[in-house]
């Protein structure tokens, strides 16, 4: 990927942030209407970076956030704080990840969605149930949102129900003849093209599987046999291992043998060195700077000790040297087995 995850990539992350699965959310910050973070805790802290339109990973970097939050930022402090994480996933084989929360609000135990769409623009929207007359409770709606939007097909705002993108096909759960029909009916011109727009694959993740399933993605004649193979290829990928590396360019969560870069642990160290490009902040300038003290005072001490250290040995060679007859008699009497006089 060069500037954002497709579904593929999704995919893969959502199955790395199942460590948070059971976690804590501490803390909701917003850097902007395009970056907001969320603080887990879970033998240990854990932070989620949100960079719309396309872009989360768990992060290592803590930026200096603003001291006066936003109202959705604060709304999310206020419903969110030590809810619990009891599942994480993706919609289907869209670019849309779903926290599934239970927290606790105004005495009462609460079941919210915290949605973080990838797809341009992007947004992060929490799903809940409001108080109603009664006592009673309403189905589940949009509570806030970062943005509101509004799309041909679809309006996001508060206070109505969240309607997800028309959904893409799904390979991991479409039945092989919907998949087929999608390839065969996806208006490409070539095999490869096909797969990307038929099975959701984006281009990428087309290519590999060509490659790995040996068909010619050129290819133009879109052939039932052909799709079957691409089909079960694609679906083998979702189940491998992704092996992260990172160059000046892009982030290879596959990459070839003797492709150059830096590989990686996780997805999210890859995607923090291609998509963590910020400034250091003003505690770690103050760590970093603490550091330098402390190792020039080291270095300082440490000069002092060899000055004094060699000014000791210059005396000791010196007094050698005066009483040198006497030093080498005792040398020669030791050599000798006699008892030093």
């Amino acid at each position: 990927m060069k500037s954002e995850l497709s579904a593929v990539d999704v995919h893969f992350l959502v199955r790395e942030l199942q460590k948070l699965v059971g976690a804590r959310v501490q803390r909701a910050y917003g850097i902007s209407q395009e970056e907001v973070y969320f603080q887990f805790h879970k033998e240990g802290k854990h932070l989620l970076r949100v960079k719309l339109p396309g872009v989360a990973y768990l992060a290592e970097h803590r930026p200096d956030f603003p001291k006066n939050p936003s109202g959705f930022i604060m709304f999310l402090r206020k419903r969110l704080n030590n809810a619990r994480v009891k599942g994480i996933r993706q919609i289907g084989m869209d670019r849309i990840i779903i926290f599934d929360l239970e927290g606790k609000f105004q005495e009462k135990i609460m079941n919210y969605e915290l949605i973080i769409e990838l797809v341009a623009p992007g947004n992060v929207l929490l799903i809940g149930q409001k108080p109603v007359k009664g006592g009673t409770l309403s189905d589940p709606v949009i509570l806030h949102l970062l943005t509101p939007q509004s799309y041909k097909d679809r309006t996001l705002r508060g206070g109505i129900a969240y309607e997800a993108p028309p959904a893409p096909t799904n390979i991991r759960t479409d039945d092989e003849d919907k998949l087929i029909e999608a390839v065969t009916n996806s208006g490409m011109d070539m095999l490869v093209k096909a797969l990307a727009v038929g099975l959701s694959l984006g281009g990428e993740y087309a290519e590999l599987v060509c490659k790995r399933a040996g068909l010619d993605k050129t290819k133009a004649k879109l052939e039932k046999t052909d799709i079957k193979k691409a089909i079960a290829e694609a679906k083998k990928l979702l189940d491998d291992t992704a092996k992260p590396l990172t160059n000046k360019k892009e982030v290879i969560l596959f990459p070839e043998k003797g492709t150059e870069g830096t590989h990686h642990e996780t997805m999210s160290e890859a995607l923090e060195e291609r998509f963590g490009d910020v400034e250091e902040t003003t505690s770690e300038k103050k760590v970093k700077k603490g550091k330098k003290g402390t190792i020039l005072e080291q270095q300082q001490q440490q000069k002092t000790g060899l000055e004094t250290s060699a000014k000791e040995n210059h005396r000791r060679g010196e007094l050698i040297y005066e009483q040198y007859q006497e030093v080498q008699e005792i040398i020669n009497q030791i050599k000798a087995g006699e008892e030093p006089s």
